[in-house]
């Protein structure tokens, strides 16, 4: 199917915040049991992400890659509309009924949420690739890569977390900086065996309709990270439930969300993961410094507890261009790297990349 064709159907999918608000209310009002919160939580996750879609279509619509996430996440889309529309029938023709619809929609759901992330990691990466470094950013980069500090974090085997910040970037409303392209390039070379990058790039999550924004957009984004990573393995863990998972990403709860990450980690086998968390200035307003804060503290609670284990998994936190006034709310001591000390200690001409 070709992304113009998927432009049109896309368009009779209803969407907009007067439509979901009068829809959830009169569901609201209507039923009340299990199904009608997975229901209302559905549609309005259609609605932003449907609106989504239609933006980065258009401006991607020539990578391959791209066409074909589009097309998976839009019948993910009419497999949930459809399971719903069959428990409204049913409701209407049982009213009291047990809807026998309910763990389709659950699982709709969750597979629908499962194409929007891998959508918007496709997303990611079209536009990554269409923003080339400067000369002077390859510099940089070249700078980082080469501090004893960071390269300690890269290569050790010690769970650890690092900072990294570059001043100037600080002042730009760029959504990327060098830090990100330096983010990137770590993300596409420790794809390997035993060695698993989880990202999150906060400029790009920061628009109103982004499906995954603020603190709890984070942790629920890199949670479904490992999910896709990991499904086998996690769910094939004794009590570990699928739909049970599903709700309590969906929850509203940073508290909540970030255990299921702490669960999703506990579950998985011996190797290194890497989180990098790019831009988090982004996130530095009054309205999202304290969640912001709860999760630097929760990921820096892991990693000292992946320390003190020793059982063979290694978690490492990068986060990049938090404000030293951030920083100072987090009220632990972090490993920090300033790209402008290290601008004037090697100087900007000259460096192998």
């Amino acid at each position: 199917m070709s992304s113009s064709c998927l432009e049109v159907l896309l368009e009779l999918v209803p969407s907009g915040e007067i439509y979901s608000s009068l829809l959830s209310g009169g569901l609201t009002l209507a039923y009340n049991d299990e199904e009608i919160n997975i229901l209302v939580m559905s549609e309005k996750f259609l609605s932003n992400r449907i609106d989504n879609v239609k933006q980065k279509m258009k401006l991607y619509n020539h990578d391959p890659d791209l066409q074909i996430k589009s097309e998976e996440l839009y019948m993910a889309v009419c497999n949930c509309i459809l399971h719903c529309t069959q428990w409204l029938d049913e409701k209407g023709s049982a009213f009291f009924q047990q809807s026998r619809y309910g763990k389709d929609i659950k699982d709709s759901r969750q597979n629908m949420m499962k194409k929007a992330q891998e959508f918007e990691e496709t997303i990611k990466i079209c536009f990554m690739r269409e923003k080339v470094p400067s000369e002077f950013q390859q510099e940089q980069i070249g700078l980082l890569m080469a501090n004893q500090t960071f390269s300690a974090c890269l290569h050790g085997l010690e769970s650890t977390f690092v900072v990294l910040r570059d001043e100037k970037s600080l002042q730009s409303t760029d959504s990327l900086s060098t830090l990100s392209y330096l983010c990137g390039l770590i993300a596409h070379t420790l794809i390997s065996p035993g060695l698993w990058p989880l990202t999150f790039f906060c400029g790009l999550h920061i628009v109103e309709n982004a499906a995954f924004k603020g603190a709890q957009g984070l942790m629920r984004a890199i949670a479904l990270q490992l999910m896709k990573v990991f499904g086998e393995t996690v769910f094939s863990v004794p009590g570990v439930d699928l739909a049970m998972i599903g709700q309590k990403l969906a929850m509203e709860d940073l508290d909540v969300i970030c255990s299921v990450f702490s669960m999703l980690l506990d579950s998985i086998p011996a190797g290194v993961v890497y989180l990098l968390i790019d831009g988090a200035h982004h996130y530095g307003t009054e309205m999202r410094t304290a969640d912001m804060c709860a999760v630097m503290r929760f990921l820096n609670h892991l990693v000292e507890r992946m320390r003190a284990n020793h059982r063979g998994l290694v978690l490492k936190v990068i986060v990049t261009n938090p404000t030293s006034r951030q920083q100072h709310t987090w009220d632990f001591e972090a490993e920090t790297v300033e790209l402008e000390r290290q601008l004037l200690a090697g100087g900007h001409r000259g460096i192998n990349v």
